[in-house]
């Protein structure tokens, strides 16, 4: 696949082609530690009062005696986990600032997991209460699983020099990979900052870390001011 990209990007025609968009990445962004593992355990936070603020469309999934924020509060302290780690998953997905209708399909697999030809592996997964118990668990598990022995094996599409220097960095590795997408952007690298933005064709075109570095940009915005 990366040899068949690679022939691909040396024809003229796809060269002239002009880039979907821009992206400049934060010279703030380690991808090697993303958070201190502090921020990782669970901490309240008014949950819909935030959807509530972005009359975000989820606010109407049924979600039988809970709310949405309700759920996700719950599930958070049962997995000591950091609720704002779910709403960054969701809203990189587009799912919390989204006022238009989202369809149930999409609502049931928001997260991305249990997607399937397989039913039997879809049920499981399926629907949005379901979504958010599965991330939170399997984002519980790989933090839990960090060592420095294994702490160089991170879920990465198009990067191999990434080393989580702690258990939250891994975690969220190993839930969301590095790059994202199958777009291919041109990106402005950072000064005195190299090895943040990866790609094939360092001269060409750029692959933007949609996944992780979402996630980074997200929870900045909304919690770190």
């Amino acid at each position: 696949m990366i040899k068949w990209i690679k022939r691909l990007f040396k024809r003229k025609e796809i060269n002239k082609k002009p880039m979907k968009s821009q992206i400049v990445i934060s010279s703030f962004f380690n991808k090697n530690n993303i958070f201190p593992d502090t921020y990782f355990f669970y901490k309240p936070l008014n949950i819909d009062g935030i959807l509530q603020t972005y009359n975000s469309y989820i606010i109407k999934y049924p979600m039988g005696r809970y709310t949405i924020g309700s759920w996700i509060d719950e599930i958070s302290q049962r997995f000591n986990i950091n609720p704002r780690i779910i709403i960054c998953l969701l809203e990189k997905n587009n799912m919390i600032t989204t006022t238009n209708p989202i369809s149930k399909e999409t609502l049931d697999f928001a997260l991305g997991l249990g997607v399937s030809k397989f039913e039997l592996i879809s049920k499981q997964y399926k629907g949005l209460d379901k979504q958010i118990f599965y991330i939170s668990q399997n984002i519980r598990r790989w933090f839990d699983l960090y060592s420095i022995k294994n702490c160089g094996k991170v879920n990465c599409i198009d990067d191999n020099d990434i080393v989580s220097k702690n258990a939250f960095t891994y975690a969220l590795y190993m839930i969301e990979p590095y790059v994202g997408t199958n777009d291919f952007y041109l990106v402005q690298p950072v000064k005195d900052n190299t090895g943040i933005v990866t790609g094939i064709n360092k001269e060409l075109k750029y692959k933007a870390p949609f996944g992780v570095y979402k996630f980074w940009a997200i929870w900045n915005e909304w919690f770190e001011k």
